[in-house]
């Protein structure tokens, strides 16, 4: 993957104000009278920037899919069912009830989204 130049100053250099022509280093400007970072530098940074960018979308395929883009909503959903298995264990409903057994396969399934 070629070098990011835009991602690699959103993310190492926050509170700078820069343009760039697309992700040609030479058009890089910085906006405050900041010194511009090397090209040396960004580049130096770049494959940690490129790993935290594959984790990211590695991180959105297995959420992603059949549960959609909403990390939050899986999280609640999960969560929810979780509570319906123990208040359905409390009232003393059998793990062998069709509703307890479609409770447990959502929740296998977001364990299995989780851990691919």
């Amino acid at each position: 993957m070629p070098i990011k130049y835009t991602q690699v100053l959103q993310r190492r250099f926050p509170g700078l104000r820069w343009r760039i022509e697309g992700e040609d280093y030479e058009t890089l400007v910085m906006m405050d009278g900041d010194a511009r970072p090397t090209q040396d530098d960004l580049d130096a940074l770049w494959p940690e920037v490129e790993a935290e960018i594959a984790a990211e979308e590695k991180e959105e395929g297995v959420f992603g899919g059949e549960f959609g883009d909403n990390k939050k909503l899986l999280i609640v959903l999960e969560t929810y069912g979780r509570a319906l298995l123990d208040l359905a264990a409390l009232a003393g409903v059998p793990p062998t009830n069709p509703k307890v057994q479609t409770i447990q396969k959502i929740i296998d399934r977001i364990d299995a989204a989780r851990s691919a």
